[in-house]
């Protein structure tokens, strides 16, 4: 079973550089958001298994859209990224529903592990 993934970061490069990553290790990328109201419609939209949600985006911050997608999608989950390693943003990212959380910048493995890991978890 392929992992269906939806990338959201508000960052092209960011997003870029993990679909290659995500296709390399054979994930279904099924789509891509640079801000947060796309997010929200792209998930609504493929239903993915996991969503890579970067938590500091436009037009809604990644707070916000992990708790939209999850009232609708419970078992979608979203993996928190951002370059703010900070202890309360991480608690709120797990108050909102995420699985994980991951800080930029991160390695190929590691993003890999952490998909893989937030799918085998039930």
């Amino acid at each position: 079973m392929s992992i269906k993934l939806v990338i959201a970061d508000d960052a092209p490069f960011v997003v870029e550089v993990v679909r290659q990553i995500a296709l390399e290790a054979g994930f279904d990328v099924v789509g891509q958001a640079f801000d947060g109201e796309e997010a929200v419609k792209i998930a609504h939209h493929q239903q993915p298994d996991v969503v890579l949600l970067d938590m500091v985006m436009p037009k809604k911050n990644g707070l916000v859209v992990a708790e939209e997608i999850l009232s609708k999608f419970p078992k979608t989950k979203i993996i928190a990224c951002s370059t703010v390693n900070d202890e309360d943003l991480i608690m709120k990212a797990i108050g909102a529903g995420c699985c994980d959380f991951i800080s930029k910048p991160f390695s190929k493995d590691e993003i890999i592990r952490v998909i893989e890991k937030s799918v085998k978890e039930n």
